[in-house]
């Protein structure tokens, strides 16, 4: 995808998060999603779908999901209104220790150091 095609979708995704966060009756839909997070039955599924312009490319597919990851750091530490290293932290932290346990993070003092 394009970064003319990924403006326009984000555009589009803008529109519908707008209208739904209005309030107003809104439907969205999303035909080619990369990742998806859900839980189910207690733990959090993932289910990943690369773009065909990276599928069976094993090395592209790495770059594409680093750079999707790096994208989604910098968008939550906009939506906290925090610089992204913050985030960045909390994620080294979980990295070097996986817990699956955000009570257990958050007991680690990431926020604390700003």
């Amino acid at each position: 995808m394009n970064r003319k095609d990924r403006r326009r979708n984000q555009r589009e995704l803008d529109k519908g998060m707008e209208a739904l966060s209005s309030g107003a009756p809104a439907r969205m839909a999303i035909s080619a999603p990369y990742v998806i997070v859900f839980e189910a039955e207690g733990s959090t599924q993932y289910h990943f779908h690369p773009p065909k312009e990276v599928a069976g490319n094993q090395g592209k597919g790495i770059m594409f999901y680093g750079m999707l990851m790096s994208d989604i750091v910098r968008h939550v530490a906009q939506m906290y209104e925090v610089p992204p290293d913050t985030i960045w932290q909390a994620v080294d932290m979980e990295r070097q220790a996986p817990t699956g346990n955000v009570e257990e993070v958050m007991k680690m003092g990431v926020l604390d150091k700003k």
